[in-house]
């Protein structure tokens, strides 16, 4: 007997999302066997059995001429630490993020909004697992720096921090935000909104090279 093996994720079209497989019948109230099996409202072969592998298959029966199965997402496994390059960061407020070598600094360069404002805004991406991180920034201090608000999914994490310096330039700066608390394993959105200056600095500008979540413990974990 043939059979269509489902493996959990199979369907899923290259997500983390539900899939949901409508089955359709003529037959009325599932006693007259299934005609036609879909995927996301396209046809399968017609097979002799169709057998749903994984936990956490449920499978509906509308009393029509449909059944409804669901496969939930697989969860997936998740990285404990990320980090994130700001020369790649999108800016969406303000003057384009520029590049520039430096071998003073740690990984040979760093990356600011120049000319620079108040209110300069930049996100980046980043796949973590749930539970919580402490936030490192490396970057450079000088007398010309802003301060910085950090929100992570638009929550606010950090307030305020201050980039200033009074000379001289303070190379591979790292302050650290602790315990910050990552809800739900996925991809999430890091933001950086300049917040004002210190009153001696003579600028906003943020010098930045990464912006790092690093866990307590890294651990080897499998699907």
């Amino acid at each position: 007997m043939k059979r269509l093996m489902f493996a959990l994720g199979l369907f899923l079209l290259v997500s983390f999302g539900v899939a949901q497989l409508p089955i359709n019948s003529t037959g009325g109230g599932g006693g007259g066997g299934y005609d036609e099996v879909q995927d996301e409202g396209v046809a399968l072969t017609t097979r002799t059995t169709l057998d749903f592998a994984g936990a956490g298959v449920t499978c509906v029966d509308s009393g029509g001429t449909k059944s409804l199965c669901t496969v939930p997402s697989g969860g997936g496994v998740y990285p404990t630490r990320a980090v994130m390059w700001h020369y790649k960061s999108l800016v969406t407020v303000g003057n384009a993020n520029g590049y520039t070598r430096d071998s003073n600094q740690i990984h040979n360069h760093y990356s600011r909004q120049s000319a620079a404002a108040d209110g300069d805004t930049f996100t980046n991406s980043f796949l973590l697992a749930e539970g919580t991180y402490d936030f490192e920034v490396w970057g450079l201090r000088f007398n010309n720096r802003g301060k910085i608000d950090w929100y992570v999914d638009d929550v606010l994490i950090e307030s305020g921090q201050d980039w200033y310096k009074a000379s001289p330039v303070g190379y591979d700066f790292s302050p650290t935000v602790s315990s910050v608390a990552i809800s739900g394993s996925g991809r999430h959105v890091l933001k950086g909104v300049v917040s004002g200056k210190h009153a001696s600095s003579s600028d906003y500008l943020i010098t930045i090279t990464t912006m790092e979540f690093v866990g307590a413990s890294d651990a080897a974990e499998t699907e």
